[in-house]
């Protein structure tokens, strides 16, 4: 379905899923309760994105601290195991939110978006990056990946291909901001970088800390078995369970 250009409801500024085109695209198509059902799906989606980030974010932090790259206070749990701490402090940036109730504070958010848009991509390049240091030692070591429970053959070219396109991204993200340039808006694209080496750096200068060469890499101590790590497979009983089951 098209939505005409100079369709008006396209540019309003409502601050709701009125102004979205598919809302738009479904009155235009008379499609009665459809809209609410599109408002449904992107709430739904929004708030299953906000969780996941949420569970992330605080076992990141919750692993920081374990490791001592963190304050031990994120380490603390309830009885259950839920690490209330990092929990509740990775929540508190959920109320950023609200900086889109007033129009003026509105930029400041989208400035935020911004900067962990950039801060994801940085995450993937180092992901990428992670990989092929683990590939080198493998390789050094004399490891045959093909023994392991899973691996590619598209590895460590795929690995290649990721750091090249995050890192292209991350350079050209702001481009726009060089034919129109304004010091938010460059400060906004490109300051993940001196922050990210920043960090990198820093903290291998404060801990006095190395980068380990490949053939020095352990890839035998600490590492959990299968059993350690998959708990053992419990077939269905119940109609429901077993619906989800096959649906998941």
């Amino acid at each position: 379905m098209i939505i005409p250009y100079n369709d008006e409801r396209l540019l309003q500024d409502t601050g709701t899923a009125a102004e979205s085109p598919y809302v738009i695209a479904m009155r235009l198509a008379g499609v009665k309760g459809l809209p609410h059902v599109v408002n449904a799906a992107v709430f739904s989606s929004a708030f299953s994105a906000g969780n996941s980030f949420l569970f992330t974010s605080s076992r990141i932090l919750y692993g920081l601290a374990l490791r001592g790259q963190a304050p031990r206070i994120f380490a603390k749990c309830t009885s259950k195991g839920l690490p209330i701490v990092a929990v509740l402090t990775c929540s508190l940036f959920s109320l950023l939110a609200f900086l889109n109730v007033s129009s003026s504070s509105a930029q400041v958010f989208t400035w935020l978006v911004n900067l962990t848009t950039v801060g994801g991509i940085f995450t993937w390049m180092a992901i990428n990056l992670t990989y092929l240091r683990f590939y080198a030692g493998l390789k050094r070591q004399g490891i045959d990946r093909k023994k392991f429970i899973y691996f590619s053959n598209l590895q460590p070219y795929l690995s290649y291909w990721g750091v090249f396109w995050t890192s292209l991204i991350i350079i050209i993200n702001g481009f726009d901001v060089f034919f129109d340039f304004t010091a938010s808006g460059f400060l906004t694209a490109y300051i993940n970088i001196p922050i990210f080496f920043g960090l990198y750096f820093g903290y291998k200068l404060w801990k006095r800390t190395k980068v380990w060469r490949p053939d020095e890499m352990d890839f035998v101590r600490g590492i959990p078995t299968i059993e350690e790590t998959e708990a053992p497979y419990v077939p269905p009983r119940t109609l429901g369970e077993k619906i989800f089951e096959i649906v998941f």
